[in-house]
């Protein structure tokens, strides 16, 4: 589960270094170099030097890695689709309202949870 959420992290917000996987992860940079030598040796991932300093390496999703990705955000978007089929009229309206004001509230909260300000005074 880990090298999957590493791998979704990688293709989401890559080209990455180990640190960076790291600090989004919320893992020790040992755990997470072991993590992508996982990844590196099932060929999800590759690794590659920076373009901005040739002494860094940067994690980058392979064609491999990628059509994983896209396979799982496939079956979860038809798995989705199912359930909102599945729902009466009413319940998919409901969803709908909820969904739109969840929505808006992204744009009245920051991510740690606090109402962001848009420019005007606290």
């Amino acid at each position: 589960m880990r090298q999957l959420r590493a791998l979704f992290a990688i293709a989401k917000h890559g080209p990455l270094s180990v640190s960076g996987l790291a600090e989004m992860m919320g893992a020790s940079l040992a755990s997470t170099s072991s993590l992508a030598d996982r990844l590196v040796k099932a060929g999800y991932v590759s690794r590659e030097a920076d373009p901005a300093d040739r002494r860094k390496v940067l994690l980058v999703v392979s064609s491999v890695g990628q059509e994983i990705v896209d396979q799982f955000a496939q079956r979860a978007h038809d798995r989705i689709d199912r359930l909102v089929r599945a729902m009466t009229p009413e319940g998919r309206e409901a969803l709908e309202v909820g969904l739109t004001d969840l929505v808006r509230a992204t744009a009245d909260v920051d991510p740690e949870g606090q109402p962001a300000n848009h420019g005007g005074t606290a």
